[in-house]
């Protein structure tokens, strides 16, 4: 539990809004490396640009709360780990927001 507590202390506003667009229940994709998302979907679902994507997506691979999927023709996809879902449950309880992942 300490370990979520360091991990949320490193991330910032943007890099939770990346962490939480990266699971989408309509299109079932986020959660398994056969079934990750795409930067370009990440910009559009986000509303930030792509080097803030870049720079986000960076850290939370580097954390462990991101990893990579298998490619979509020639593009990286990404799925959240368990200890993201962590991470992204405990932000979202900190918060008060009540929407579930």
């Amino acid at each position: 539990m300490n370990n979520i507590y360091s991990s949320l202390k490193i991330l910032n506003t943007n890099d939770l809004v990346v962490l939480s667009c990266v699971r989408d229940k309509e299109n079932n994709t986020g959660l398994c490396s056969a079934r990750g998302t795409t930067k370009a979907v990440l910009v559009e679902k986000s509303e930030l640009s792509l080097s803030t994507i870049n720079r986000s997506v960076k850290k939370l691979v580097e954390c462990g709360l991101l990893e990579n999927g298998v490619k979509q023709v020639n593009r990286t996809t990404y799925f959240i780990t368990s200890k993201g879902l962590e991470i992204l449950k405990e932000a979202m309880a900190s918060s008060g927001a009540s929407k579930r992942y």
